[in-house]
């Protein structure tokens, strides 16, 4: 098991042939064991991770972002396919978190198609399987 998220991140990244999403990043250190937490949304912490070594680390990150949510280790092959591919530009931290809409985190926690849509405004929910229902209403 790795000492941080960032060990876990760069390990699943180096073992990736091609650039990951942070939540694919996220689910390969929990499955691979890498990392062990009992938060509840650890591709979050993954984003953050990776997003403010990017944005404070500048060219010493060893990480690149090449798309949106989309990251890759600096030099690695992964991200010289990607370059020659498609010419990857770094993405403005406002641009990936601007979505013109309220609800981000559509159906995270949730599922649409089971909810009682009523007036009384009080929608529940679990972040994880054990824990105390949270009205999000």
């Amino acid at each position: 098991m790795e000492k941080s998220w960032k060990e876990a991140i760069t390990r699943v990244l180096k073992e990736a042939d091609a650039p990951l999403h942070y939540t694919e990043i996220s689910e390969q250190i929990l499955a691979r064991g890498y990392y062990s937490t009992d938060g509840a949304t650890p591709a979050a912490t993954v984003n953050a991770q990776l997003s403010s070594s990017v944005k404070h680390d500048g060219e010493k990150s060893p990480f690149i972002r090449v798309g949106k949510g989309i990251f890759s280790l600096r030099g690695s092959a992964a991200q010289t396919t990607v370059t020659s591919k498609q010419k990857a530009q770094p993405v403005a931290e406002s641009e990936e978190e601007s979505s013109g809409s309220i609800i981000h985190s559509f159906g995270m926690y949730w599922q649409r198609d089971l909810v009682v849509w009523r007036n009384d405004l009080k929608i529940f929910g679990k972040q994880q399987a054990l824990s105390k229902p949270v009205d999000f209403g």
